[in-house]
């Protein structure tokens, strides 16, 4: 990846996993759009061959997941595969993160909305600066230590969407 380039995420609100990624050179010229269909296809996008995008495979690297690696510092280079939640707290450990499931401290069924207001409580024992990795069905989002949202590829007006799995993610 380019860091003089910009890469801009463009969800697919219907869920069906054809989210892209308009890229853009350093004049801010329109290169090309990775994603979706041709991600699914195994095309590769004009100019960008370091920077591979791969969907719908669980060995792979999705919009969502890379945005929130991201939003720690580790650029989607730096690792192969996020698929499996395994790889991303591996992932994270490798660059100086520490990952504690939070999952005994929601209800079964639990909204992402629910959980917000439960992280803006403090009342978790989590120090200031810890930021909350989500997972729900086919997606991830990152929230911060008072539940607002720091990266949401696909984000809602009223959140819904079932808590799979949340992780407290602070530093070493």
């Amino acid at each position: 990846a380019d860091p003089d380039w910009e890469y801009r995420v463009v969800h697919d609100p219907t869920g069906r996993g054809m989210s892209f990624i308009e890229i853009y050179d350093e004049d801010g010229i329109f290169v090309d759009r990775w994603g979706g269909r041709r991600a699914a296809a195994g095309l590769a996008a004009r100019g960008v061959s370091e920077h591979r995008w791969f969907q719908g495979g669980k060995q792979g690297k999705t919009v969502c997941t890379s945005a929130v690696l991201a939003a720690f510092g580790i650029d989607a280079c730096e690792y192969h595969y996020s698929g499996y939640l395994d790889q991303r707290l591996n992932i994270l450990r490798k660059f100086g993160w520490s990952a504690r499931s939070r999952n005994s401290k929601l209800r079964k069924n639990e909204s992402v909305g629910a959980a917000r207001k439960l992280i803006a409580q403090h009342k978790w024992g989590d120090p200031p600066g810890t930021r909350y990795m989500i997972r729900v069905k086919g997606h991830a989002l990152l929230l911060d230590y008072d539940g607002n949202t720091i990266v949401d590829t696909a984000p809602r007006l009223r959140d819904r969407r079932k808590v799979l799995d949340i992780r407290a993610v602070f530093r070493n």
